[in-house]
């Protein structure tokens, strides 16, 4: 499953969010952000990947249904 939100948040890179205006210039790195907490709560036991799946399938019902099928089986790209 980590492997599958790393899949998506990596293609939140290219989505084209632009830079936020509060008292400067800050560009939108959450994605990143989210990904290194994802991967740092993994390595530690944490559920942080369980809560980011529980909140994707909370926006959709089709997500919700493909989140449950992806941790059924792995993800087969360039491991």
């Amino acid at each position: 499953m980590q492997k599958h939100a790393e899949a998506i948040l990596k293609l939140a890179a290219s989505w084209g969010w632009g830079p936020t205006q509060q008292s400067g210039r800050f560009e939108v790195i959450t994605h990143e952000l989210l990904l290194a907490l994802i991967t740092e709560s993994q390595k530690l036991g944490g559920t942080i990947l369980t809560q980011f799946w529980s909140q994707m399938g909370s926006c959709h019902l089709q997500l919700k249904e493909n989140s449950k099928s992806c941790s059924r089986y792995p993800l087969s790209i360039n491991d």
